[in-house]
């Protein structure tokens, strides 16, 4: 056991040292130090180069495929003398804005300044200017400002803007001015667009530019509505509904806009029918009621307030600066009709509405000439039964008629068809008896009428019939006399109308006098 010891203790002297440095002689500890000092020279001249190259290489150029991916990463950034230290920078920058803490700690060491300044910074929200750069949006044109301000003046009347498209209209003159007069004035806005979601995008993105023009507290903030923490009323400073919501009585807004409530591609009757109930409505709620958009039809909201209502107009031309080249959009393909409404802001409905234009006079007709007619009949009473009176106009012999519409079947209008015949002493009637053989012919003969009554049948394409017979409306002139369901009917007509009888009577009569070839003579039936 005494041996194992000895052994034990001879080993620890061993990796001890087996004798201390100050033990040693003066000539040995200098020698030793000597040796130590080499190393470390040795060392420290290492770390050295290590330093100088890490230096070098964290401030050398990136390669092409580094440079690509900070450019993806952040367009906007000028990478002309980014470093491989800058991108290291950027990688913090984007951990941090994906949530990394510890990232964003490390940031506001680099940058302690900037950091404070971009949190206590506050920006001059009466400017629009600056409220445009805050939310992201390109600096405003003179004629952008005028536009927003146009839309929210506080005159107590109902205005209408009408822009090319591309001209911004939406984006500075509800959006950004949207919520700068929420965060300034706190006003109050109902924002009605012609889909849910399109109004559910709006409130969402004005969210987004209030928070950026420094609202930080809201008391309601969701997809369709928007609270201040400050307003306690129950009206809230923000409400996005479509044309179809029911959500409009009993409100009290300080504007209420409406935003393309008719377009291209919701421009039918009922669209235009909709967007005109609703626009009335809302003048219950509010006077300062704005209308925006392009034109799409000659009878949809914006036309038929647009010598009404004070207007302001942008038409393609008044910012050179975001005008669309026109000729590259003919080169494709695109109609004139729709380059006229959407850029020119002017309407052209020849072919939708071909009778749109037909002069209409007080003239009276001259009864001993005589004149012709056509009788366009309702069956059972579920149409109209119309009737197109027509002669010979003025010194360039274009064709005056007068028109009448009864909602009634034809046998129940018999006496009015009758008086008219005998009022403008027509001479020839055409009646059309599709499926209803002899029998209303005899029924008028009875009448010992002293024209003649032709029955006819037509096996013509209704619709193509009246587009032909539209062809002939700068020859038409129309009755101031003619009956209110006519003219509504004759001049208001477009494919697709709930009442067609009007158009169809005259395309009849012009093909049974022939002026106009019928289908058959056209060689399209046997």
């Amino acid at each position: 056991m005494i041996s194992d010891m000895k052994k034990k203790a001879k080993h620890k002297r061993n990796i001890d040292g087996l004798i201390p440095l100050n033990k040693r002689s003066a000539d040995e500890r200098e020698s030793i130090a000597k040796l130590g000092g080499y190393a470390k020279a040795k060392a420290q001249k290492e770390q050295l180069t290590f330093a100088q190259l890490a230096k070098q290489a964290i401030n050398s150029k990136p390669d092409e495929a580094a440079l690509r991916y900070a450019k993806k990463e952040f367009p906007d950034l000028d990478i002309e003398d980014i470093t491989f230290k800058a991108l290291m920078v950027l990688g913090l920058v984007r951990r941090a804005s994906n949530g990394d803490v510890s990232a964003f700690e490390k940031i506001q060491e680099l940058a302690p300044d900037e950091i404070a300044d971009d949190e206590n910074k506050k920006i001059d929200i009466s400017d629009f200017k600056v409220c445009a750069k805050a939310c992201g949006y390109p600096e405003p044109y003179p004629q952008q400002i005028e536009m927003a301000d146009f839309i929210f003046s506080y005159k107590e009347e109902p205005r209408l803007l009408l822009g090319a498209r591309s001209y911004g209209k939406t984006n500075y003159a509800v959006i950004i001015k949207g919520a700068q007069e929420i965060a300034l004035n706190g006003a109050k806005i109902i924002l009605v667009t012609k889909e849910e979601r399109r109004s559910r995008d709006l409130c969402i993105e004005i969210g987004r530019c209030l928070e950026c023009l420094g609202v930080k507290d809201f008391k309601r903030s969701t997809n369709e509505v928007i609270q201040l923490a400050g307003n306690d009323s129950k009206e809230p400073n923000l409400i996005a509904i479509s044309l179809g919501s029911r959500g409009f009585r009993g409100r009290h807004p300080d504007f209420v806009i409406l935003d393309d409530p008719i377009t291209p591609e919701a421009s039918s009757r009922a669209d235009r029918d909709q967007a005109k109930r609703v626009y009335d409505e809302l003048l219950k709620l509010c006077h300062k009621v704005r209308l925006l958009g392009q034109p799409v039809h000659r009878n949809d909201l914006y036309q038929l307030t647009r010598r009404t209502i004070k207007t302001l107009e942008m038409p393609y031309g008044s910012i050179p600066e975001l005008d669309t080249d026109l000729e590259a959009l003919r080169l494709a393909g695109v109609d004139e009709a729709s380059i006229n409404a959407s850029y020119l802001l002017k309407i052209d409905d020849v072919a939708r509405m071909p009778f749109a234009d037909v002069e209409i006079s007080n003239a009276q007709f001259d009864i001993a000439k005589g004149s012709i007619a056509c009788i366009d009949p309702s069956h059972e009473g579920g149409d109209t039964t119309a009737i197109t009176i027509a002669q010979g106009y003025g010194e360039f012999q274009k064709l005056f008629i007068a028109g009448y519409c009864f909602k009634l079947a034809w046998y129940d209008c018999k006496k009015e068809l009758v008086g008219l015949l005998q009022k403008y002493n027509v001479k020839q009637a055409y009646f059309e008896n599709n499926a209803l053989g002899e029998e209303p012919i005899r029924q008028f003969r009875n009448f010992n009428l002293s024209c003649k009554i032709i029955g006819f049948k037509s096996v013509e394409n209704k619709k193509a019939k009246i587009q032909n017979a539209g062809m002939f409306s700068k020859s038409l002139v129309l009755s101031a006399q003619s009956n209110t369901e006519y003219k509504k009917q004759f001049l208001e007509y477009e494919v697709g109308a709930e009442h067609d009888d009007a158009p169809d009577s005259l395309a009849s009569l012009l093909i049974n006098v022939g002026l106009m070839k019928s289908a058959k003579e056209r060689g399209l039936y046997k």
